[in-house]
């Protein structure tokens, strides 16, 4: 996603020099996002740039292993096996089936994420899941769902709060 706004200029092109203004102002505006949600995020990344006293974040840094990227991503490989910031095809295909209506509901979301949890854990002799990538991998979740779908708050819904269409996860993933 980060890549993304940066790829249509809302961040910086370069992926460099990233600081909290711009990022919580691009996270509100373009997104919609809590700017509280945006700033405890940026802080908790803002140590991944290695530049003496540094003030701002830039993209390429974010993949250091167990910072923001984690073992268990729903789209790319373990760092053990490679760069974990590219798409992995194989993985994406691995999650995506447990999405197996029009509409992901939280049951799925959650078996999506629980399987690749056990299938990370079962290749990846390196495997780690810290308890912070552990609660990350939450908010990736519910950042999909809450950038793609609605909320649902009928009294038959309540359980499966956030509803996302299939389509638009087939979309981006292809």
């Amino acid at each position: 996603m980060l890549n993304t706004l940066a790829n249509h200029g809302y961040l910086p092109r370069n992926g460099r020099g990233i600081s909290k203004d711009i990022a919580v102002k691009i996270f509100d505006d373009v997104l919609n996002w809590d700017i509280t949600v945006v700033s405890y995020l940026y802080d908790f990344a803002q140590p991944s740039n290695p530049a003496p006293n540094a003030t701002t974040v830039n993209l390429k840094e974010l993949t250091t292993h167990n910072i923001l990227e984690h073992n268990t991503s729903l789209s790319r490989q373990d760092a053990a096996f490679g760069p974990a910031d590219l798409f992995n095809e194989r993985i994406c295909n691995e999650t995506v089936a447990h999405f197996i209506g029009d509409i992901i509901d939280v049951e799925m979301a959650a078996k999506a994420r629980t399987a690749r949890t056990v299938a990370a854990a079962a290749t990846n002799a390196h495997f780690t899941f810290p308890q912070l990538g552990s609660n990350f991998q939450y908010g990736e979740t519910a950042a999909y769902q809450l950038v793609y779908g609605k909320w649902n708050l009928t009294a038959e819904d309540v359980r499966n709060r956030i509803l996302t269409p299939k389509k638009y996860i087939d979309y981006f993933s292809k």
